[in-house]
């Protein structure tokens, strides 16, 4: 796992798989995507970011 996902982190696998030749294969668990609100001078709304 740490040479195929770059980490040593089991808690962001959702499943692994011995395949027929062998290897391991993961699947990773879907990530949720990050939010950040800013805050705007007056006349102006509230901003949301969302980074993935």
């Amino acid at each position: 796992m740490r040479l195929k996902m770059n980490s040593e982190d089991v808690s962001q696998i959702e499943t692994a798989t011995l395949e027929r030749n062998g290897n391991i294969s993961f699947v990773t668990k879907e990530k949720k995507p990050k939010v950040v609100e800013v805050e705007v001078r007056e006349g102006v709304q509230r901003i949301r970011i969302e980074i993935s």
